[in-house]
Formats: C-alpha cells, structure tokens, sequence
C-alpha cells in the first residue's frame, strides 16, 4: 500500500500538485491510501479551522477515488461513506471505453 503522505513536510503548492497527478501513483499498482482529513491545505484553501474542513475534505477524497485511490483515512466516517458509495455509483454506471 501506497500513502502519498499528503502534509508531511509539503506546502499547499506540493500537496495539489501530488493530488492533481494521484493518478500516476495509482498506475504503479499497488492500493493507494490517502489522508487528507482536515488538513492545514485544505484551510489554507478555504480559511476554516480543522473541524470545519468536511466539505474539503469529502471534495478531495471523492476526487481522488475517481482517480483510483482506494484507501482513505478520514474523521467524519459516515459522510465519507455515503460520498464514496454515490461517487462509486456514478463511475461504476459508465459504459466501457
């Protein structure tokens, strides 16, 4: 298992730059894990205290399973629960390419 470690030692630039590109980690193929709940990038995004930082959380997470992520370390279980069951529903109803 793969963890980008999104946070450690990184600064925001870092940090997007790794998620915009998670993809390529993912391609290797080994399961990737990702924790990103609550942390500082997503409050320099969006100015809010850790405990306010769900939705950019859940934003980040849902993005990084349609690129393949297939592990993540959250706080807020049930509402990334139902974010990833939709997020799953809605990639698994494409048609093959």
């Amino acid at each position: 298992m793969l963890d980008p470690g999104i946070g450690f030692g990184k600064g925001l630039a870092e940090n997007l730059l790794i998620l915009d590109r998670i993809d390529e980690i993912v391609a290797l193929g080994f399961p990737v894990l990702l924790g990103v709940s609550r942390k500082r990038f997503i409050g320099e995004i969006t100015g809010r205290e850790p405990k306010q930082r769900l939705a950019g959380t859940l934003a980040t997470n849902v993005l990084a399973a349609a690129k393949g992520v297939s592990s993540f370390r959250v706080h807020d279980v049930a509402a990334h629960r139902d974010a990833l069951a939709v997020t799953d529903a809605i990639l698994s109803s494409r048609e093959p390419q």
